[in-house]
């Protein structure tokens, strides 16, 4: 559930980031951590996410966003944080 004092953090990772279970890792550890949001493969090779939730757990989650899956190479994770959750989501999906 959505409360006053969630925030928004919009990731890009590059690098070696498709085809190698990015999508399915980040699922499982927004899980864990009860982030909300969604992640997807980009036409130009990167994985976009967008996270609501905790800041402690949006932090928690970017760094091991920056980790990846086991067979990821995350070259670079770009962040951008917004104070207030821009359109809220129930829960973390694959797109």
């Amino acid at each position: 559930m959505e409360n006053g004092d969630d925030i928004e953090v919009e990731i890009t990772l590059t690098g070696k980031v498709q085809g190698v279970g990015m999508r399915d890792y980040l699922k499982n550890r927004a899980e864990e951590l009860g982030v909300r949001g969604f992640v997807r493969n980009a036409e130009d090779g990167s994985v976009e996410v967008i996270a609501q939730g905790e800041r402690e757990a949006l932090e928690e989650f970017l760094r091991r966003a920056k980790r990846g899956s086991v067979f990821s190479r995350v070259e670079e994770a770009e962040a951008t944080w917004y104070d207030t959750v821009q359109d809220p989501l129930e829960d973390f999906t694959i797109e």
